[in-house]
């Protein structure tokens, strides 16, 4: 079993701070109401903002979606947002539902429409210094580095045997080291981050325990 539960941030801590000067020389993000509408895709951010912009008036804002894991990392994930009058908003709906967004915008990023393979860019930030952490964020950057080869069509992407063969084995090395993670870092009398709502050390912790103690 493997899960990665980032959320959005409800603190904006000095860790989270100097992860942010690092990624875009900008320490201020702030907390925007996500206010979707039902045309808006998900993951499908720049052409939201884009049309949304377009009929309020208003213009595209890029930067990053910021999302943590506990005690494991910072997720800064490459998103657009509109302003109006001053005033920023996200049209777009997140998968998991949430109401609010941490955005950190960053003039550095731009998206070519134009462009059907464009997309925009992510960076994970460690907090942990655990090797287990290290290994996991080289082996996410690793799949990235493949898949941004290929376009994506219809949320699939269809790439060469060769590939496919590389991504099935790092995408199997990443749920070994996610589950690895979260054994050594989350919380035992946490919630369990498998969503069963019952206490870590009463739900996935005992099954890790044989694998990793």
């Amino acid at each position: 079993m493997a899960f990665s539960p980032t959320i959005v941030p409800t603190v904006i801590s000095t860790e989270l701070k100097q992860a942010c000067l690092k990624v875009a020389g900008n320490e201020k993000p702030y907390l925007l109401e996500v206010n979707p509408k039902k045309e808006y895709k998900i993951n499908k951010c720049a052409y939201n903002a884009k049309i949304e912009a377009e009929s309020v008036g208003g213009r595209i804002i890029f930067g990053w979606a910021i999302f943590i894991w506990e005690n494991v990392m910072f997720d800064f994930i490459g998103h657009a947002v509109v302003e109006v009058e001053g005033q920023y908003y996200c049209v777009t709906p997140s998968i998991k539902a949430d109401t609010k967004v941490l955005f950190l915008s960053d003039d550095s990023i731009s998206f070519d429409f134009e462009n059907p393979n464009s997309r925009l860019p992510s960076c994970e930030i460690p907090i942990s210094k655990r090797l287990e952490v290290k290994k996991l964020l080289e082996t996410r950057e690793n799949i990235r580095t493949i898949k941004i080869k290929y376009p994506v069509s219809s949320g699939h992407i269809s790439v060469t045997v060769e590939d496919a063969k590389a991504l099935s084995k790092l995408e199997n090395q990443q749920r070994e080291l996610i589950d690895k993670v979260n054994y050594f870092l989350h919380p035992v009398k946490a919630k369990c981050p498998c969503g069963s709502g019952r206490q870590f050390k009463k739900c996935c912790r005992p099954h890790m325990h044989k694998a990793f103690g």
